[in-house]
């Protein structure tokens, strides 16, 4: 039997569905945001004090190995102004600084330093907004929503062991 004959191809989407803003949107909710997303592998992150930035949906997300050799994702904001933390793709830092007042966050996310402050116990803006991390064959997913569990049935059957399972 030849294998070109039971070839079935099913019409394409529209071309609007793929650049519709709103198609678009509703994907970064519906898709992004509500589930596990790869965002880097371990080598990424190998020494205490590196750091990868990416945007996840639209959302600006650190990832950094800390001083006790913990993997963390926070969202790369500020609690205090809203900026930025870092701007840089990767790189490997002993602090995190915004540019916008000088605070510092150590690389667990919590405060270091806050100028002007005379306390780092500043409430709700003592740390960056941690995401949720998991680790699963060295590859690194985040995941915003606390309602998603992960159980690596998402990416099951990639990998089984050590063994390389083809997904095609």
């Amino acid at each position: 039997m030849n294998t070109k004959e039971n070839v079935q191809f099913s019409p394409t989407l529209p071309y609007s569905r793929y650049v519709d803003p709103e198609v678009f949107n509703e994907e970064r909710r519906k898709i992004f945001r509500e589930n596990w997303i790869l965002v880097g592998h371990t080598s990424q992150v190998e020494k205490v004090g590196d750091f990868l930035t990416l945007d996840v949906a639209g959302e600006p997300i650190i990832v950094s190995r800390g001083t006790d050799g913990e993997l963390r994702a926070f969202y790369n904001i500020c609690p205090h102004r809203g900026m930025k933390v870092e701007h840089a793709e990767k790189g490997n830092k002993k602090v995190l600084q915004c540019g916008y007042h000088g605070w510092t966050f150590n690389l667990d996310g919590n405060v270091n330093r806050a100028p002007n402050f005379k306390t780092n116990e500043l409430g709700v803006h003592s740390c960056m907004k941690s995401i949720r991390l998991e680790v699963q064959n060295a590859m690194i997913f985040c995941q915003s929503k606390q309602k998603c569990t992960f159980t690596g049935r998402s990416i099951s059957g990639i990998f089984r062991g050590n063994e390389r399972v083809s997904l095609l």
